[in-house]
């Protein structure tokens, strides 16, 4: 007996009950009975192979594996799942479902196993097992593994590691004292290397290749199994279907662009990642791309009078693959909104929006019903063929965000629309930049100037923020000229005791900054300049005299520079380092006084990396959907750079069963009901997006089902029929509850 389940995420499942071997060991609770078959499309059951010892004792158990080797190189362990253990002799050995043999009486038996997939069976060679009454030596012999030879991305796959004994005994290890080992953690990840893999699992964690081997100690006795090399790949596109095949229009309608991939996933609705084109543009017309991609709209010379009848070619294009829908458009009645568009924001408020639109009625009028969330907002008369407008009553009753507006004339004629309540649908304008003005400052030593910020936006509008309490006002070099930040802000004082120097103030507001540079410099006296007295500017006391007389000097620091003062003395420096080093200002490298080792020798070695920005083109999608993922690294000069694609860059979701990953370009595919971070890393810095996936529309998202006459929980999915709160819901009326 068959009994369906259901179509769960892409994979049909049934329950398929056989009759239980007449040698089943009742006592020991096994039965062939009652296996669970899973079928997935886009790979191929190549063989099957079967660990079974030759060598058992009386009254014991041992344990069978059985692994199915696929033609795509995946390999997965089948002994619980549609999995037949067969046994020559069963009052000699019995063979349970549960991977397990056991010794009955003395004697001996061929046992093998049979395991069918999508219609495909195959059964590995018997092995000859003899029950023996007095056990010899029990030591680890030897170890071997089975590890597939290539795994997709994200994607993870069984492994198993077997224990040989001195006695024949053979035992699966690989969830005790099994150490599992990757000479490439990134590529390939097992536990306990990677505490996000299963354990008995490994995991394709970015393309390439690595060797996987097991360690199992056992009685002071460690054995390693030879290594498999392991090659990550991206799953591709193995075909591409449209649907459904032959589209009616009125006026409009939806293809759907359906990709199967080498990894045999399937149905992954790829619509708004597919080009769409169409073969007759006076017939109908597609959206190409993007969130409405694959929608159809029958042309505008459909709605002539004189019009019956039309089709042409609708194709798909998405990674090398396109497919073809039919699309047909009869004469028929129809009506459209053309304003306000699809998702437009319309301000709430207690005056009418005009919504307008285009009609034909096959040569007579008819009257237009305009409805906001099924609340009928107007009435008009329509001539057939022509315009039409109303001016409906948007107040502010209705709550802000998306309301659906319908229009129907006739049977026929209807069309709908969303669009976006707000209070106001006028964008602000963004902050671009600040600026610092004047832009060059000259000052006496002691003199004072006002500085000037202004805010400048993405309109043009400048706005003077010189004393917003959010303008922060700083100098690079104090000791040379200051700027207020409290009471008069922005006012720049010179140095009284500076000669000669320069510097930069900043107006910092909002995170962007304006600079004005400042020059000291007063009139000139004598000093001494290498040995000569020599007139130099600034004010001050005569050092020397005459002019170009000969005079002692001496190496000092003059502002930010080493130079030979006046009058006989001790060398205060040497260089240039002496006085001033290079530092990073925001991003800007700059010389200030203090000597010491630079910081930085350009501008350029002081931006870095900030953080990194995340999005999603749909934040919330349907388990089946998929959404795409971009990146942004924002670094300290506000520049952005795309990063999406970048080798650099690592994605991750936060829970696969949620959003699984795909690569180039980064598409998630939502496969249950659930919230998941979506990540990506880059230069040790981390961005993140969640994305919330939910049943598609008419479906519930079940934690429990039916099996068995039993309500249990299980794995969330989605169903099309409510789920089961308790056991009598799963029997149909008049029925009682047995005990299977």
């Amino acid at each position: 007996m068959v009994l369906t389940i259901g179509l769960v995420m892409g994979i049909f499942i049934s329950i398929e009950r056989t009759q239980a071997n007449p040698g089943c060991d009742t006592a020991a609770g096994y039965c062939d009975s009652d296996i669970a078959s899973t079928t997935t499309g886009g790979k191929q059951l190549d063989y099957l192979t079967c660990d079974i010892p030759s060598t058992i004792y009386l009254n014991a158990t041992s344990s069978v594996t059985a692994t199915a080797h696929y033609t795509d190189g995946i390999i997965v362990v089948t002994t619980n799942a549609n999995t037949t253990w067969t046994s020559s002799n069963y009052s000699k050995i019995s063979v349970a479902p549960k991977g397990q043999i056991k010794g009955i009486s003395t004697g001996s038996a061929d046992i093998y196993a049979t395991y069918t997939e999508g219609g495909v069976s195959k059964r590995c060679p018997s092995t000859t097992v003899t029950v023996n009454i007095i056990p010899p030596t029990h030591t680890l012999m030897s170890l071997t593994c089975e590890v597939p030879s290539t795994i997709y991305l994200n994607a993870t796959s069984s492994v198993t590691a077997t224990a040989h004994y001195t006695d024949g005994i053979i035992v699966v290890t690989t969830n005790a004292n099994t150490t599992w080992t990757s000479t490439e953690p990134s590529v390939v990840g097992v536990p306990p290397q990677d505490p996000a893999v299963p354990k008995g699992q490994i995991k394709g964690n970015s393309t390439g290749s690595a060797d996987i081997y097991a360690t199992y100690t056992e009685g002071g006795v460690s054995k390693r199994c030879p290594s498999t090399t392991v090659t990550v790949t991206v799953p591709l596109v193995t075909s591409l279907s449209c649907s459904p095949s032959s589209i009616a229009l009125a006026p409009r309608g939806q293809a759907q662009a359906t990709a199967t991939y080498s990894d045999g996933t399937n149905s992954t609705n790829v619509t708004t990642q597919a080009s769409w084109s169409s073969g007759d543009t006076q017939c109908v017309w597609v959206n190409q791309t993007g969130e409405y991609g694959g929608r159809i709209t029958a042309s505008a010379q459909t709605s002539d009078p004189n019009f019956v009848q039309c089709s042409t070619k609708i194709t798909a294009f998405y990674n090398s693959k396109s497919a073809d829908c039919t699309a047909e458009v009869t004469r028929a009645d129809f009506i459209a909104i053309n304003s306000p568009g699809n998702n437009d924001c319309i301000q709430r408020s207690t005056s009418s929006t005009t919504i307008s639109g285009n009609s034909s009625f096959g040569g007579k009028d008819a009257e237009a019903h305009i409805r906001i969330d099924g609340t009928n907002l107007d009435k008009t008369s329509i001539e057939d063929n022509g315009n039409w407008s109303s001016n409906a009553w948007i107040t502010k009753n209705y709550s802000l965000g998306p309301h659906t507006i319908f229009v129907a004339a006739t049977s026929d004629a209807t069309d709908t629309i969303t669009v976006n309540l707000k209070d106001s649908c006028v964008v602000p304008p963004v902050l671009t930049r600040v600026d610092c003005s004047p832009s060059s400052i000259s000052l006496a030593p002691g003199g004072l100037q006002q500085a000037t910020a202004n805010a400048v936006y993405s309109n043009g509008s400048r706005v003077n923020v010189t004393t917003n309490a959010s303008t922060t006002w700083g100098s690079v070099d104090p000791s040379c000229a200051s700027v207020n930040n409290s009471g008069q802000k922005g006012l720049v004082t010179a140095a009284s005791n500076i000669v000669s120097c320069s510097t930069n103030v900043r107006a910092t507001y909002s995170g962007l900054s304006g600079i004005c540079s400042v020059a000291v410099s007063s009139g000139s006296h004598l000093d001494c300049i290498s040995g000569v007295c020599l007139s130099v500017a600034g004010l001050g006391s005569n050092t020397c005299s005459p002019e170009n007389s000969v005079c002692g000097s001496h190496l000092e620091c003059v502002g930010l520079t080493c130079q030979n003062v006046s009058g006989a003395g001790i060398d205060r420096c040497s260089a240039i380092s002496d006085c001033s080093r290079l530092v990073c200002v925001d991003s800007s490298c700059q010389r200030v006084s203090g000597g010491g080792s630079n910081e930085c020798s350009t501008s350029a070695s002081c931006i870095h990396l900030t953080r990194v920005s995340v999005s999603l083109n749909h934040p919330s999608i349907s388990v089946g959907g998929t959404s795409q993922a971009t990146a942004e690294a924002i670094y300290s000069d506000n520049s952005r750079t795309d990063i999406t694609n970048n080798s650099a860059t690592t994605w991750s979701s936060s829970d696969e069963s949620i959003g699984s990953m795909h690569h180039s370009p980064i598409i998630i595919l939502g496969k249950k009901p659930g919230t998941a971070t979506i990540t990506a890393a880059f230069q040790g810095v981390n961005g993140s997006a969640n994305l919330s996936v939910s049943c598609p529309s008419g479906q519930f998202s079940a934690t429990t089902i039916c099996e068995r006459g039993k309500c249990i929980s299980t794995e969330v999915y989605c169903t099309s029929t409510p789920a089961c709160s308790k056991n009598s819901d799963c029997f149909k009326k008049g029925e009682k509850e047995t005990n299977p």
